[in-house]
């Protein structure tokens, strides 16, 4: 039944929609019975999905199986464009990434969730999972540390809150206290070192962009920790992002 207000079954069948292009995205094509056995919903309901995503674009069918359509992509890239960190950072991400010769992301915030908005790679840059778009924790990366640093704590609070504090390796900051330790030691010092807590053998270093008094995302770089060693971390490398991310603050402020 649909409900004008927006209540009930249109709101449940939107959420369920959702779900199929989430499970699309996750494992790259599916048939309907599989996406049917998965969703816990009939295979007639779930086609009649299907089909209005095929209709609108948004899926291809592939003989049977479905996958997201590039339509995605259009909105992702202009959804990263219209972002207003975007055309500020993307020069300054790419100087930086050449410079060291490994990864640079420009990190930001949305609903609790660091979310890389643009990277760059050197000639010495690891594979990672990170990619753009991606989401992850805040607490468990340098940029994230970064903003986190530069938000009012009972934002942190809020956060933590919603969005725990998950260990991501053996070195992750998991409980509440000592994060709030470390967050007070990255404002004192202005950015944020990952030393293996997203990662096993992965250091970066984060700094965070603020302009006109509020936070806006970060920068950050990162690379094998036997190449970025503490030491070099602590100094040559936060010094090359802080200075990167001062930079993108003033074409923020007076570009």
């Amino acid at each position: 039944m649909r409900n004008d207000d927006g209540s009930g079954g249109t709101v449940k069948s939107g959420a369920r929609l959702l779900r199929i292009v989430r499970l699309l995205q996750e494992h790259d094509a599916l048939g309907v019975s599989e996406l049917a056995d998965r969703l816990g919903k009939p295979r007639g309901s779930v086609h009649r999905y299907l089909k209005t995503l095929d209709e609108e674009g948004y899926v291809v069918n592939d003989d049977g199986r479905y996958r997201l359509s590039l339509r995605f992509l259009d909105h992702g890239v202009h959804v990263q464009r219209r972002h207003a960190l975007y055309e500020a950072a993307t020069e300054k991400v790419d100087a930086l990434a050449h410079a060291v010769d490994e990864r640079a992301w420009c990190l930001v915030e949305e609903r609790g969730w660091g979310v890389f908005l643009y990277g760059a790679v050197g000639a010495n840059a690891v594979a990672t999972d990170a990619r753009v778009g991606a989401h992850v924790p805040l607490h468990s990366t340098s940029g994230g540390k970064a903003i986190l640093a530069s938000l009012a704590p009972e934002r942190v609070d809020d956060i933590v809150d919603r969005r725990g504090l998950a260990r991501r390796t053996d070195h992750t900051i998991a409980d509440p206290d000592e994060l709030r330790a470390e967050l007070d030691e990255v404002r004192e010092r202005g950015y944020a070192l990952n030393l293996e807590e997203s990662i096993d053998g992965l250091h970066a270093v984060g700094a965070p962009i603020v302009a006109d008094g509020e936070v806006r995302g970060a920068l950050s770089v990162s690379g094998a920790a036997n190449r970025l060693s503490e030491s070099r971390c602590r100094n040559e490398i936060a010094d090359r992002v802080l200075t990167a991310a001062n930079d993108v603050e003033l074409d923020l402020t007076y570009g």
